[in-house]
This record gives C-alpha cells, sequence and structure tokens, in this order.
C-alpha cells in the first residue's frame, strides 16, 4: 500500500507468496515527476510460477477522497 499525506493512494495483491525478509524497493522521479515504484521480492516457492506478479490493484486519488 502507497500513502500520501497519510491517504492510501494505490494498493496490490500479489499473485503468491513471497518472502516478507527479501523485499526490497526504490522509489524514484519517474517522466513529468511521476513517482516510480520498483519492487523486488523473492517467492516463497521457487519451483510454482506465479503467472504474473500482481493480482489486483487498488488505485484511489487524493482528490477522490476530499
Amino acid at each position: 500500500t502507497v500513502t500520501a499525506f497519510g491517504y492510501v493512494i494505490w494498493s496490490c495483491v500479489l499473485r503468491g507468496e513471497c518472502v516478507p525478509e527479501s523485499a526490497k524497493f526504490n522509489v524514484v522521479d519517474g517522466q513529468d515527476m511521476v513517482p516510480v515504484i520498483q519492487l523486488t521480492v523473492d517467492k516463497k516457492k521457487n519451483e510454482e510460477r506465479w503467472g504474473g506478479f500482481i493480482a489486483q490493484v487498488g488505485e484511489n486519488t487524493i482528490s477522490d477522497l476530499m
């Protein structure tokens, strides 16, 4: 879940199980100052394919909440 000024603005659900201790992230300014979030995790079960990384995405904007 990503928050800005205490409000949830984006969230996602991974397709498979990961090793929480392996999670690494990096946030950089992308084109037009749009943040780019890079997430790296290790799969819990290496022999199974996830069929993709993200199962579901939720998105809000701060203006939707006010």
